[in-house]
C-alpha cells in the first residue's frame, strides 16, 4: 500500500496561520471577559504557559529543526497578529489625547484617538519574541526526535519550565492578601501540578519509545 501524498506546503501554512490567528483572537476575547468562566480560562490562554504549549503543539509536526521552528513561528506570529487585531477592535489602544504640558486642556468627553504607535510597538516586540520562542521550540522538537539522552532532555524542558514558572507565580500571588486574584492562584497551582504530571508521563514515554538514539532505532528496524 502506497503512503498518502504529503500535504501541500501552502495548506500547512494556511492551517497553522489560521489556527494561530484564531488562538490569538480567542485569547484576547477571553481576557476581555467573553465566554464561560473567563477569569479562569484567561489564566491559561492569556499567559505565557498557554502560548508555549500551543506553540509546541504546532512545532511537533516538523521532522527537522528548521521545519519545527518554522511551524511554530507561523502559528505564534499569526497568534500575535490576531491578538492585537482583536485588542485594537475592542478599543484597548484608543485613548483621549492628553498633553502633560497643558493638563487643563484635557477633555474627558473628547473623541478617543487610536494610538498606532502603541499597537505597532507591542506587535513588533511580541513578533520578535514569537520568533525566538519558535526557534527554541524547534530545537526541543529536534532533541526529542533524535532519541536517547537528548530526547530525555527535550521531553522534560517544556513541562519543567512550566512547572517552575507556575509555582513561582503561585508563591508570588500567595504573598498578597487572601482575596487577591483567587482565579490566578488556583490556576497557577493546578498548572504547576499538571506540568509535574506531564513531566512524569514524558519520562515514561521516553523510556518506552525514545531512550534508544534515532540512528540505533533506524539500524535495528532495517535488519
Amino acid at each position: 500500500m502506497s503512503e498518502p501524498a504529503p500535504r501541500p506546503r501552502w495548506m500547512t501554512v494556511a492551517l497553522l496561520s489560521g489556527s494561530g490567528a484564531a488562538f490569538g483572537v480567542l485569547t484576547s476575547l477571553v481576557n476581555h471577559g467573553f465566554g464561560p468562566s473567563p477569569g479562569y480560562v484567561s489564566k491559561v490562554l492569556g499567559v505565557d504557559v498557554g502560548w508555549l504549549v500551543a506553540g509546541f503543539v504546532a512545532a511537533w509536526g516538523g521532522r527537522t529543526f528548521g521545519r519545527a521552528a518554522a511551524r511554530a513561528a507561523v502559528f505564534l506570529v499569526a497568534a500575535v497578529v490576531g491578538y492585537y487585531a482583536s485588542d485594537s477592535a475592542l478599543g484597548v489602544y484608543a485613548s483621549i489625547p492628553y498633553d502633560p504640558r497643558n493638563p487643563d486642556a484635557w477633555d474627558p468627553n473628547a473623541e478617543p484617538v487610536f494610538q498606532w504607535g502603541g499597537v505597532l510597538l507591542d506587535l513588533a516586540y511580541w513578533t520578535v519574541m514569537a520568533g525566538v520562542t519558535a526557534l527554541l521550540l524547534g530545537f526541543v522538537v529536534w532533541l526529542i526526535r533524535r532519541g536517547g539522552l537528548r530526547a530525555l532532555v527535550g521531553v522534560l524542558v517544556v513541562p519543567t519550565f512550566i512547572a517552575l514558572l507556575s509555582w513561582q507565580k503561585y508563591r508570588l500571588l500567595m504573598n498578597y492578601r487572601l482575596d487577591f486574584d483567587p482565579e490566578g492562584k488556583i490556576m497557577a497551582l493546578w498548572t504547576a501540578i499538571a506540568a509535574v504530571v506531564a513531566a512524569v508521563v514524558a519520562v515514561v514515554v521516553w523510556w518506552r519509545y525514545l531512550r534508544t538514539p534515532q540512528t540505533s532505532r533506524e539500524s535495528s528496524s532495517s535488519r
